[in-house]
C-alpha cells in the first residue's frame, strides 16, 4: 500500500526546494494479504468446510461468494489508493440490501415489476443521461458490452436521447427479449434469457423519472410489434433481438398501468399480475417489515465486527451473509401460511430454495439461475452438462446432510459415495 507525502510533512526544508511528492510504501498486513492474494474459489475452499458450506447458499440465485468478491475487490482497490476498509464497507452494504431486495423480489416471491433506481442527469454537451446511484456511475457504463454485441448500449445511448425530447406524462420504453445474449457465466456457459424483460422510463410532470421493469412472456415477434410495428423474418433471430434491443420506443402512456394496458392491447392476454403489483408498489414497500430489520441486523453486525478482510472475518461476512438470506426466506414462508415454516432449520430452508422455479433443484440445474443487472434481477439458462456444480441435499442412502457433487449428469454423495442421475436444461 502506498502513500503519498507532501514536502511540506518535512521541517527545516529550504524555500527554494520544489519537488514531486514522496512514497512512502507500507506493507498489507499478511492476514489480508491471504485473502486479497487468493483467487476467490481457492480462498472460500479453504476457509469452508463441508459442514458450513450450506451458508454459501450453493444452487440459490444468490451467490454469497461472488457478494464477497465484490467487497475484497473494492477493499483491494481502495488499499492501493492508501484507504482503508470503512471507505467501501458502508457502500458494499448499501449495494447488498439492494441485491438481497432484487433476489426476494424475484425468489422467493416471484414478483413481475422490480423499481429501477434511476436519476437524470447532463452530460457534459447538454445531453440526457441515466445515472444509477447503485453503481455510482451512469447507467450506460453498468452495462457490458458483449451484452447483444453492444446493442444494449446503444439501446441505453438512444433511449436517453429519446427521454430528452418527449413531453412529460409520456414514456420510453426498451425492450430486452428473450433468447441469447452474447453473455457468457463465469464457467464459459452461454446465457441465455428465460423472459422478456420491458424497460419503462416515465417522465412525470417535473420532468424526473419512474423506473421499473416489467419481465413479462412476450416472444421476440410481439416485440417487435410492440418497438418495430411488425416482425423482422428476413433476418437471423439473433440480429432481430439486436434491433430490438438497440430500439426504443415513445408512448404517450402517461403511467406504468398504461404500459401494461398497451402490452394487452398487443397480446390479447391478461396481465393482471401486473397491475396487481403496481398498486402494490405505488402504496407501499413489498418487502416485510420483518425482512428489513433482518437486513439492518446484518448490517450492523458487519460495521461492528468487520474491521479488515482477515479469513476470519471473511469466512464470519459470509455465514453471516448466507444466514440472513436463509432467515428471510423463513420469514416468507411462515408470512404465507407454511405451517412448517417457522420450524424449518437452515438446511431446509435451503434445500426448499434450491427447488424454487428457476432456482438449481428439483433435478434441473443451472450454472447461475440468476444475474443481478442494473435494470433488475434476470432469470437465465446455462448448459453445464460438463462442468461441475454443488448441491445441498440429504443423501437418500446414508441419510447424512451434505453437499453432493453434481458433473457430467451425476450426482455424488461425498460420504458414502452413492450416485444417481440427474437431467439438465
Amino acid at each position: 500500500m502506498e502513500r503519498n507525502i507532501s514536502l511540506q510533512e518535512f521541517s527545516d526544508l529550504p524555500s527554494f526546494i520544489v519537488a514531486p511528492p514522496l512514497k512512502l510504501v507500507t506493507a498489507i498486513p499478511s492476514e489480508v494479504s491471504q485473502v486479497l492474494d487468493v483467487e476467490i474459489d481457492d480462498l472460500f475452499e479453504e476457509l469452508f468446510e463441508d459442514q458450513d458450506n450450506k451458508y454459501l447458499l450453493p444452487g440459490v440465485g444468490f451467490s454469497v461468494k461472488k457478494q464477497v468478491k465484490l467487497l475484497i475487490d473494492d477493499y483491494r482497490e481502495i488499499l492501493n489508493k492508501g484507504g482503508v476498509i470503512d471507505d467501501v464497507l458502508p457502500l458494499w452494504l448499501e449495494r447488498t440490501r439492494e441485491d438481497i431486495e432484487l433476489f426476494c423480489y424475484e425468489y422467493p416471491l416471484g414478483m413481475f415489476v422490480f423499481p429501477n433506481r434511476i436519476e437524470v442527469g447532463e452530460n457534459k454537451e447538454g445531453g440526457t443521461v441515466f445515472y444509477a446511484p447503485r453503481y455510482r456511475k451512469n447507467l450506460m457504463d453498468t452495462i457490458l458490452p458483449q451484452e447483444r454485441d453492444g446493442a444494449v448500449v446503444e439501446g441505453i445511448k438512444r433511449t436517453e436521447e429519446l427521454f430528452g425530447v418527449i413531453p412529460n406524462n409520456s414514456c420510453a420504453l426498451l425492450v430486452s427479449p428473450l433468447g441469447e445474449s452474447g453473455l457468457q457465466d463465469d464457467r464459459g456457459s452461454e446465457i441465455e434469457y428465460l423472459d422478456t424483460q420491458i424497460y419503462t422510463y416515465l417522465k412525470d410532470q417535473e420532468g424526473e423519472v419512474q423506473s421499473v421493469t416489467l419481465r413479462t412472456d412476450l416472444s421476440l415477434g410481439e416485440c417487435e410489434e410492440l418497438i418495430l410495428g411488425a416482425p423482422e423474418k428476413r433476418k437471423t433471430i439473433w440480429e432481430r433481438a439486436k434491433i430490438v434491443a438497440s430500439t426504443p420506443r415513445a408512448s404517450v402512456a402517461g403511467s406504468f398501468e398504461e404500459v401494461v394496458e398497451l402490452l394487452e392491447s398487443l397480446t390479447g392476454r391478461n396481465y393482471q399480475n401486473l397491475y396487481k403489483e403496481i398498486d402494490k408498489w405505488s402504496k407501499s414497500r413489498i418487502l416485510d417489515p420483518k425482512i428489513i430489520a433482518r437486513m439492518e441486523r446484518f448490517e450492523t453486525l458487519v460495521l461492528e465486527n468487520i474491521s479488515d478482510l482477515t479469513p476470519k472475518q471473511t469466512r464470519l461476512l459470509a455465514i453471516e451473509l448466507g444466514k440472513t438470506i436463509l432467515d428471510i426466506y423463513l420469514v416468507i414462508q411462515d408470512e404465507s401460511g407454511d405451517p412448517a415454516g417457522s420450524k424449518y432449520s437452515y438446511f431446509d430452508a435451503l434445500s426448499k430454495l434450491q427447488q424454487l422455479p428457476g432456482c438449481n433443484g428439483g433435478g434441473k440445474v443451472t450454472s447461475l439461475p440468476l444475474i443481478f443487472t442494473s435494470f433488475g434481477p434476470r432469470l437465465i439458462k446455462a448448459k453445464m452438462m460438463n462442468e461441475r456444480a454443488s448441491f445441498c441435499c440429504r443423501c437418500p442412502v446414508c441419510k447424512n446432510e451434505t453437499t453432493a457433487e453434481v458433473y457430467n449428469g451425476t450426482i455424488k454423495c461425498p460420504l458414502c459415495g452413492s450416485e444417481a442421475s440427474i437431467s439438465f436444461y
